[in-house]
C-alpha cells in the first residue's frame, strides 16, 4: 500500500502533480507504480476514476541519466512491481513495450532537447531536476483526451526553476 506521502498525490485529480521530498520517501516507486497503472490499466480502487487513462497509450518517464536512472532504478523498479511478462525493455530504443500495446519512452536529462519532441503522450513522469526546456517540451506532448503529469524530486539544488515556477 502507498505510504502517507504518496496517497495524497495518487488521489489528487490535478492534471499536474509534484512530490518534493528526501531520499527514501518512495518517489521512484510511486512513479513506477503509476507508469504500470497507466500502461496496463490495472488501477487500484483508490485511484480516481476520472484520472484513469485509456489503453493502449503512450507515456514518458524522464530521469537523470541512462545508466544510473533508467537501467539502475527505473527498469528494476518496473520489474519489481509489474506483473511478470507484462513488458519488454528495448534498451537501444529506450522504450518499454507493454503486452497490451502501450509504450513508455525512457528519457534522460543528458539527451538534447530535440529528443523530447515527438509523439502525443497520455502521461509524463519526471524524476529529479530536468531543464525547464525539457519540462516544457514534455508538457507540450500531453495532447490526448485525458493526461497525467507527475514530477518527483529531492530539492538538492536550492531555489531551482521548479521551486519558482511550480511550488510557489
Amino acid at each position: 500500500d502507498p505510504n502517507d506521502s504518496q496517497m495524497p498525490v495518487i488521489k489528487s485529480e490535478a492534471g499536474e502533480r509534484w512530490i518534493f521530498g528526501g531520499n527514501g520517501l518512495g518517489k521512484d516507486t510511486l512513479m513506477c507504480m503509476e507508469t504500470i497503472w497507466h500502461a496496463l490499466g490495472n488501477y487500484p480502487d483508490y485511484y480516481p476514476i476520472s484520472c484513469r487513462l485509456k489503453q493502449p497509450n503512450a507515456g514518458r518517464y524522464c530521469t537523470t541519466n541512462f545508466n544510473d536512472g533508467i537501467k539502475g532504478i527505473v527498469v528494476p523498479e518496473l520489474k519489481k512491481w509489474a506483473p511478470p511478462g507484462s513488458f519488454q525493455f528495448k534498451e537501444d530504443d529506450r522504450l518499454i513495450l507493454w503486452r497490451n500495446g502501450s509504450t513508455t519512452q525512457l528519457k534522460s536529462f543528458d539527451q538534447d532537447i530535440q529528443s523530447f519532441a515527438g509523439q502525443n503522450l497520455s502521461y509524463c513522469h519526471v524524476s529529479e531536476h530536468m531543464s525547464e526546456a525539457q519540462y516544457s517540451e514534455s508538457k507540450a506532448r500531453l495532447r490526448v483526451d485525458r493526461t497525467r503529469f507527475l514530477g518527483c524530486l529531492t530539492p538538492k539544488l536550492g531555489l531551482s526553476w521548479e521551486y519558482v515556477s511550480i511550488y510557489e
